[in-house]
């Protein structure tokens, strides 16, 4: 095979095998009949095994990149590139939206732009492994995984051997988009809990109804019931099968939770695998700690970079510019890894007032409020389905059950270090319902706001009042933010 291979032994097909199985966009290892298109495009030798495709069309391959075990070829022009140049990530100096280049020691090879953040992401994830060997590692991101404590290596023994169990070191950003809509969240980001590994047995790139989450400290459970289960309070797991039920019976705290196996059926060797092992470790064991940050700068790089000029000005304390940087790391982690939760309540990057501003745009006016000092409470009225129309609010009224129309919804607001914590409840007479499903589907645009919030915060200050602060022009964030970056 064309790849070299260094003493250890971890050719670079191995490496990248390793590194991007699973990877959204990328296919790895094209059959005989992709090939045959890709051939129509850019020849290689013989000499030179296929690795894998990242197609920029609907499976054309008339855009993208073509990557051997010795080169990378542009599919629409068929440029090569060897691999052995590649020693950095890609870059694009005028946004990833357009062409960019690879430094090469021949200078800079010219690399296209994908059409999509997906495959954007894929690409910069692909070229990066790449570059990550050249420099020399070697480490196989199976065994670096397993090493960072005792539960990734229960998860690794037991669970990752099945197919429907992704690691979080692979899972796909549209598995992870799909998830955040379904099962995945109440992860909490500001304590520093990780991500391990999801349970979907839907198979495909899309979300499953159901799943099981397992992090650094606990597994979150979204099927059949959902729970809240520390590694540390579980005691025992069994299976029980009948004619009208499947389920895995996990007691913790001396109370069984069923989880409705369902599709998970196949990975159910692997579950009682883990359950058990986890069993024979100590409760207070039962826990890592991270080893390292999971908050890769993505939504976030502009308003990194205001802060890092504002600091350098003196423009902001040190204390305030740490603060920043946390929830900064948690808009990321939101976005990516769904809503955080601690004790019962929903983080948020945002201050009270801004999150209370934040609310408004979903939900319109608050039309009552009031504090004991500590918590904040805020009701936005249900006028029924007709007030979907009203600009903001429509999205978030019309993810409001069908079955069971509240007449309010309410929210309480707290502070937290690094944020604020928020809950959202909906009203029925004198009954009161947690809507954690609601918070699910508006995640994502909620957290648009606070990140567009929390940068104007950082170009503006914190006395500009938050209705102010949204009406900034987009020319004058821009100016604003040149200002900064000069010297």
């Amino acid at each position: 095979m064309g790849a070299y291979r260094d003493f250890q032994g971890v050719s670079l097909v191995d490496y990248l095998r390793d590194a991007l199985l699973g990877v959204a966009d990328i296919e790895t290892f094209p059959s005989p009949e992709r090939l045959a298109t890709i051939s129509t495009r850019v020849k290689w030798p013989p000499n030179e095994h296929p690795l894998f495709i990242i197609d920029d069309t609907g499976g054309s391959a008339e855009r993208g990149i073509f990557v051997t075990s010795d080169a990378l070829y542009v599919l629409s022009d068929g440029r090569r590139c060897p691999l052995s140049f590649i020693q950095a990530p890609p870059q694009y100096p005028g946004g990833d939206e357009v062409p960019g280049f690879l430094m090469t020691p021949q200078g800079p090879f010219p690399v296209p732009a994908m059409s999509t953040p997906h495959r954007r992401g894929s690409m910069r994830d692909a070229l990066t492994a790449v570059s990550r060997y050249n420099q020399g590692d070697r480490e196989l991101s199976l065994q670096s995984f397993a090493r960072q404590g005792p539960i990734s290596e229960l998860v690794v023994s037991h669970l990752l051997p099945y197919r429907q169990i992704r690691g979080a070191y692979r899972v796909s950003e549209i598995k992870l988009a799909a998830a955040r809509r379904t099962y995945l969240m109440g992860i909490d980001h500001l304590g520093g809990e990780r991500l391990l590994a999801l349970i979907d047995p839907n198979l495909a790139e899309v979300g499953g109804e159901t799943g099981l989450v397992f992090t650094d400290r606990r597994v979150l459970v979204n099927s059949g019931a959902r729970a809240d289960l520390p590694y540390s309070a579980i005691t025992h797991a069994h299976h029980v099968s009948g004619m009208l039920s499947n389920e895995l019976v996990i007691t913790a705290w001396d109370r069984p939770v069923a989880v409705t196996l369902g599709g998970m059926v196949e990975s159910l060797q692997g579950l009682m695998g883990f359950f058990f092992a986890l069993q024979q470790v100590p409760p207070s064991q039962r826990y890592q700690e991270p080893t390292a940050s999971n908050v890769e700068p993505r939504a976030t790089v502009l308003a990194r970079n205001a802060l890092l000029s504002a600091a350098k000005k003196n423009l902001v304390s040190e204390d305030t510019a740490a603060d920043l940087r946390v929830r900064l790391d948690l808009v990321e982690q939101t976005l990516r890894f769904g809503r955080g939760g601690r004790e019962g309540w929903f983080q948020s990057p945002l201050g009270r007032e801004d999150l209370r501003f934040a609310l408004s745009i979903l939900f319109g006016q608050a039309q009552n409020g009031g504090s004991d000092g500590r918590m904040e409470t805020l009701d936005y009225v249900f006028r029924g389905r007709a007030q979907a129309h009203l600009p903001g609010a429509g999205v978030a009224w019309m993810l409001m059950p069908m079955s069971a129309p509240y007449q309010v919804l309410r929210a309480h607001v707290i502070d937290f270090l690094g944020g604020s914590g928020f809950s959202l409840s909906g009203i029925r007479g004198q009954t009161s319902t947690p809507i954690a499903a609601t918070v699910m589907q508006l995640n994502y645009r909620l957290a648009e706001i606070e990140q567009d919030i929390l940068y104007r915060r950082i170009l503006f200050g914190p006395e500009v009042d938050p209705a102010r602060l949204t009406e900034i022009a987009p020319h004058a964030i821009q100016q604003r933010a040149h200002e900064l970056s000069l010297a």
